[in-house]
């Protein structure tokens, strides 16, 4: 007999206060389980003292990681008010507990902002075993307590002079402290310092007036480190740019009010554009990045067409591609009337953004270039050598039939395609060697796996172009294989893209971690957009595998290994017969099903970049031509390697 429905008045549930967020923090924090959340709540802490100096209120801020999962965030600024509120409590308590509460949507406050929804601290308390907050404000010292985002003290005065300048900021400020509550956080529950640090320092580049330093007491020596730039995104650009050659110099541009932009070239091929809106930054750019194109492109096509540069290219011309080949830009605006298209604010979208760009180009960047022939005629040069390269490269491709890029079956590299043409359900393994790739198609799922074998080692694309990127061979069969084409060519569309889990698995060896690297950076600077989509992963293949009593264990690392032997006797260690895998073409169909392409048994790792800054510096020091750098730093870091097969 069915279950009676009892869906009703009684089944409507209200949630009090900050309950929403305690009940779903990964609608306002991200993930609770994989550290993003954790880290946002710092990062939405941080956010509120750079909001006070937008104001013009605060030049210093003070994080401190420390023991048992507590972080502090201390400012000079203002204060949170601690007066009565008209809802009957102190501003201060109303603006920890409430959602929408807060001087963000007061414009006589805080003029400029990121903060549009008034989530902000408030969540951070909701998710918090407890907080501490502590106002120096008017000469006085305030403090009031919170557990799990209710308060359990009323705002009480602390009159002894010890507590009340312990605030690491004299005179006036707010410190916000919380212990993170483990009910609510799972799985990666500590601080990673790498990734404060990586956030503080863009702070500091992106504010040249503000100093912030990073304090971390969880080891037995405090670790500490100051951030400040008063040369501000100037200073970005050149840490963007690195080691790379330039052939500008770097042209800084700013209204005094909303927008600010520096940018350079570089004799290589990369687009670099990092865009910045109220300090946040926009992951998918927007409409200051569109601003940004169209005038830039604007201006050099007008200035190449007036000095008559563009002959050789007949009524081809020259393409924004063209013209942003090399560039490294940094877009910085801050606007009172702000707008994003998600609460993640990846996107941009306030109209007015790409007008203000507009501006600044016609009034600042267009008398710049007349006032410097020069670094104009560099870049309409090196804009007209794209163009050229990008139109020998259609015509390379004009000479390769339709049916070798749309039909698998006809690549080179013996691509075993899947049977599903759903890109979401549909993973493609690039498998070192023929003899890995057999054993893969025989233990694949051909319903949804695809296994594309590569003959030894792909080109190094950190030193190649695009002409010498489409004619190797390896790399145009992976190029054919995804469908989505490269950037280099300017014809990439990660829509196209006809697998949505690409696979890179190696053998476990010094040959293996060469390839995985040489592949790495082939996507990194040719298809990086299948990178931050998290598209790319890395296989885990077992180093050893064992049959106990008729059943099979694996173990990935020689680490896992050992620490397995150690919990053994030492006649079972005896007795222990264990296979050592060499490549993954000593794996039998069955095991490497088991143990590698299995999705309910298998282990795979990301791709993520969380810092493009170090992204970009590291891939150009260890597969860029200055060997002398390169042999430096291996020896200088050598001590750290681990599980070399040599």
């Amino acid at each position: 007999m069915a279950k009676k429905e009892t869906y009703g008045a009684g089944a409507i549930r209200k949630l009090e206060g900050l309950e929403a967020v305690r009940e779903r923090p990964g609608m306002y924090l991200g993930d609770p389980t994989s550290g993003d959340a954790l880290h946002h709540c710092i990062k939405e802490a941080v956010d509120n003292s750079v909001d006070e100096h937008l104001g013009g209120h605060c030049s210093h801020i003070l994080v401190q990681l420390k023991p048992d999962g507590w972080c502090t965030v201390t400012d000079n600024g203002r204060g949170i008010p601690v007066d009565m509120h008209e809802s009957g409590v102190s501003a201060l308590q109303l603006v920890m507990t409430n959602l929408h509460a807060g001087g963000k949507f007061d414009h006589n406050s805080y003029a400029k902002s990121a903060g549009l929804h008034g989530v902000g601290v408030s969540a951070v308390n909701a998710v918090s075993s407890c907080m501490v907050v502590t106002v120096n404000r008017d000469g006085l010292t305030w403090r009031q307590e919170y557990e799990k985002g209710k308060p359990v003290s009323d705002v009480y005065e602390i009159t002894d002079s010890s507590v009340a300048n312990d605030m690491s900021m004299p005179g006036r400020g707010t410190r916000v402290s919380w212990q993170r509550d483990l009910t609510v956080f799972s799985g990666k529950v500590e601080y990673d310092r790498k990734l404060v640090a990586e956030r503080l320092q863009e702070l500091a580049f992106l504010n040249p007036g503000l100093s912030l330093t990073l304090e971390d007491s969880r080891a037995d020596k405090t670790w500490k480190r100051e951030y400040h730039y008063a040369g501000g995104i100037k200073e970005y650009l050149v840490e963007l740019v690195g080691k790379k050659q330039t052939i500008t110099p770097i042209l800084h541009f700013t209204d005094d009010s909303n927008v600010e932009m520096a940018f350079t070239w570089t004799a290589g091929e990369d687009e670099t554009i990092r865009c910045y809106a109220n300090n946040t930054f926009n992951a998918d750019g927007g409409t200051h990045l569109v601003g940004f194109k169209s005038s830039l492109t604007r201006v050099i096509s007008n200035y190449a067409k007036e000095h008559n540069m563009l002959q050789d290219l007949g009524d081809k011309g020259i393409t924004g591609n063209d013209i942003r080949e090399g560039i490294v830009a940094v877009l910085n605006l801050r606007l009172s009337e702000i707008a994003f298209s998600s609460q993640t604010k990846d996107k941009l979208v306030t109209p007015e953004a790409g007008e203000y760009i507009k501006n600044l180009f016609d009034d600042r960047v267009t008398h710049f270039l007349e006032q410097n022939p020069g670094v104009a005629k560099k870049v309409a040069d090196k804009a007209i050598v794209s163009a050229k390269a990008r139109e020998a490269a259609r015509r390379a491709r004009e000479g390769v039939t339709r049916k070798a890029y749309l039909d698998p079956l006809s690549l080179p590299g013996k691509l075993a395609d899947c049977q599903s043409r759903s890109p979401k359900l549909s993973e493609i393994f690039i498998v070192e060697g023929d003899s890995a790739g057999g054993s893969a198609k025989g233990g694949r799922d051909r319903r949804y796996q695809a296994i594309l074998p590569l003959r030894g080692k792909v080109l190094n694309t950190e030193r190649a172009d695009a002409d010498s990127i489409l004619d190797n061979a390896e790399l145009g069969v992976i190029i054919a294989a995804l469908g989505c084409q490269i950037e280099q060519n300017g014809h990439f569309d990660i829509e196209k893209l006809r697998y949505h889990k690409v696979i890179i698995m190696t053998d476990a060896d010094v040959d293996g971690a060469h390839i995985r690297t040489l592949l790495l950076t082939f996507f990194y600077r040719c298809m990086p957009q299948l990178i931050y989509n998290g598209h790319i992963y890395i296989a885990q293949p077992p180093l050893f595998g064992i049959k106990k009593k008729g059943k099979a264990m694996y173990f990935i690392t020689e680490a896992d290994f050992n620490a397995y032997r150690e919990t053994l006797t030492e006649a079972e260690r005896a007795a222990l017969k264990a296979t050592r895998y060499k490549g993954l073409g000593e794996m039998n169909a069955e095991d490497l099903w088991a143990t590698t392409l299995n999705p309910e048994a298998r282990e795979l790792k990301q791709v993520t970049i969380s810092d493009a800054v170090e992204a970009e510096t590291y891939f150009g020091l260890l597969m860029g031509d200055d060997v002398n750098e390169r042999r430096n730093y291996i020896e200088a870091n050598a001590e750290y390697a681990q599980n070399l097969d040599v």
